[in-house]
């Protein structure tokens, strides 16, 4: 069979999966851009001008521990410093460039291009994600607080000097800063979180109104498309076409039509609930199985739940709430250590939206601190940093909130899509390969933590522009079997995968203080990969019995777990001629950096790969 038709072969086996309808739309949505129709429904408008946000009073029990590192953040703001990613500051001026890459160092030539003329991923600066990051306006967030808890009016005064730039250099429709509803969404979000933190959510200026109404336009004009993904951008955009409207129906003498915002509202809310119940699965697995997007999702949620508190809106119905419920343990269920760290596992591109504190990136309990308190006035951990966000929502009604602390030390399967395996010494994370949603190259994927410890690792994404993306989301990068030098399933697309493969799986077991579980799946190319794993309290052993062309087994250990270039005392490989070179992996978004990748070569029968507790400290 020649290439070409085990494409279409493949194509045609895949469409069904992701939707017969979605994928037509899809076609014809780029056909609409290509041909130039969409640009008419979206029209490209004067930029606005005036004042967005209006003096507010000081804040009084602001908690001294947390003014420090707000401050700190909001100074060098002021100095035209802006923070990518979660990592990399980057000195970008005060307003910043807007279309100014600080990665690649190029300035964006289309600046006055349409939105629906300009490409994802052919843009002369590189990645787009690099044009987007200032305009998502975390900064916003900063300034806002610093003004409100110092009165400093240096603070008020650059952002509504930065938000007039913004709007002068980004018209409607015009600029890669349109180009993406989920974009819009996260920007309008942030923009009335920050006039709750301000106390104007009520009373907001006539300029940001019609901001937040040019937003709303954007969104509303292209749901189908982000419904159409199945991922977090239809979530967004419902969320932001949701609450938007519902801020703008709650302002005095309103110069827009009730009836559009009502539509709005409505459809909404309506898209919000079908896609949650859509893409939540029963036990809270998040469709695009990423840690980092299922935080995301939450932070998302959260600003959307306290803000139907604040508009009075009626909560979700009790179908949805366990599903919330059952998400909030399943990000819980994924902590490793005391730290709040979870796997990277999946897409992580640096995505953040509620940074309403001054915890690190790879912290995660803010965010489920947070999601808590807008569930169900519940706080699973005690004082800290992680409270911080909670403080910005709800002031000192945080008082009255209930003690609520999880436990998730079962081992279990949850949703057929993950594998938890824990005890006092050890947690494993396996990624199962039964996706209903565009799968990874990453079947039976191992994340261990040892003692707190990250011994082996997820490769992270780096960057989803061009060839960069390409080593970390391959099978190699993951601690998994690889046949040969292909892929489990061949790829369609930047971020699609053919021939989706399901896992068999049996239960786990307990014998003896041992957890025992097993698994196999059959690849693309009729490799099978037999996995079994047991756990006990002296050690962690992975046997993988490999049925298929030339298999290699990967695993991935960082540097500070792996000192010089020797195989760690730690862990012993029986059945293998093992070799170690150097890999990569990329904790945060346009970062790599070194890990120590050991690649294991079967000699004959099942390998033995063994991680011995005693070499760790209690």
């Amino acid at each position: 069979m020649s290439n070409t038709l085990k494409y279409l072969v493949t194509i045609s086996r895949t469409i069904p999966k992701l939707g017969i309808g979605n994928v037509a739309y899809m076609l014809w949505y780029r056909l609409s851009l290509k041909i130039g129709i969409r640009k008419w429904f979206f029209p490209s408008k004067n930029p606005i001008e005036g004042i967005f946000y209006l003096p507010a009073t000081v804040l009084i029990d602001y908690p001294e521990d947390y003014k420090i590192g707000l401050l700190a953040k909001a100074d060098r703001i002021l100095k035209g410093d802006l923070t990518y990613f979660q990592k990399h500051i980057k000195h970008v001026g005060s307003p910043p460039k807007w279309f100014y890459d600080p990665f690649s160092s190029n300035k964006l030539n289309d600046l006055h291009k349409h939105w629906t003329q300009l490409s994802d991923f052919g843009l002369n600066t590189g990645d787009i994600k690099c044009i987007w990051e200032p305009s998502r306006f975390d900064w916003l967030d900063v300034l806002a607080r610093a003004y409100r808890v110092t009165g400093n009016e240096a603070y008020l005064l650059t952002i509504n000097q930065w938000l007039q730039d913004w709007a002068l250099h980004n018209p409607v429709n015009i600029g890669p800063n349109w180009k993406c509803g989920q974009e819009a969404s996260l920007r309008l979000l942030k923009m009335l979180h920050v006039a709750f933190c301000l106390s104007q959510l009520n009373q907001m200026s006539e300029v940001l109104c019609q901001f937040i109404f040019q937003h709303l336009e954007r969104i509303a004009g292209n749901t189908r498309y982000a419904i159409a993904q199945q991922n977090n951008h239809g979530i967004s955009e419902a969320a932001g076409l949701y609450l938007g409207s519902c801020a703008l129906l709650h302002q005095n003498g309103i110069g827009y039509s009730r009836q559009v915002l009502l539509k709005w509202k409505n459809k909404g809310r309506k898209l919000l609930q079908s896609q949650l119940l859509k893409l939540i699965a029963k036990d809270g697995t998040f469709a695009q199985k990423s840690t980092n997007y299922h935080r995301l999702v939450m932070d998302v949620l959260s600003q959307s739940m306290h803000l139907m508190q604040e508009f009075k809106e009626n909560e979700f119905p009790i179908e949805l709430i366990e599903r919330l419920k059952a998400m909030r343990t399943w990000l819980y269920s994924m902590i490793c250590n005391q730290d709040g760290e979870a796997p990277f596992l999946g897409a992580n591109d640096g995505a953040q939206f509620e940074q309403s504190h001054q915890c690190s990136y790879s912290d995660f309990r803010p965010s489920l601190q947070l999601f808590g308190a807008a569930l169900d006035q519940s706080l699973i951990f005690d004082k800290g940093p992680w409270n911080e966000a909670v403080y910005w929502k709800y002031g000192k009604d945080v008082a009255k909130f209930k003690a609520q602390p999880l436990f998730t030390d079962e081992n279990k399967l949850i949703d057929a899509d993950f594998l938890i395996l824990n005890n006092s010494y050890c947690k494993v994370i396996v990624k199962i390969p039964n996706d209903n949603f565009r799968p990874a190259n990453d079947p039976f994927h191992m994340d261990v933590w040892v003692l707190g410890k990250n011994l082996l690792t997820s490769p992270g994404s780096y960057s989803y522009h061009s060839s960069p993306c390409y080593p970390f989301s391959s099978v190699s990068s993951h601690n998994t079997v690889q046949f040969g030098d292909s892929e489990p399933m061949p790829r369609l697309g930047r971020f699609l995968n053919g021939n989706w493969i399901k896992a068999a799986c049996g239960p786990v077991t307990t014998m003896d203080e041992v957890i025992t579980w097993e698994g196999n799946y059959t690849d693309t190319n009729g490799n099978v990969h037999i996995r079994k794993i047991s756990l006990s309290n002296q050690s962690l052993r992975v046997e993988d019995n490999c049925l298929g062309l030339s298999p290699i087994i990967h695993w991935h250990i960082p540097s500070v777990a792996c000192k010089g270039h020797v195989l760690p005392s730690w862990l012993i490989i029986r059945n293998g001629k093992h070799d170690l070179s150097r890999g990569y992996r990329s904790s945060f978004y346009m970062e790599k950096e070194e890990l120590v990748k050991v690649k294991i070569l079967p000699i004959g029968g099942t390998v033995v790969s063994e991680i011995l507790f005693k070499e760790f400290e209690r």
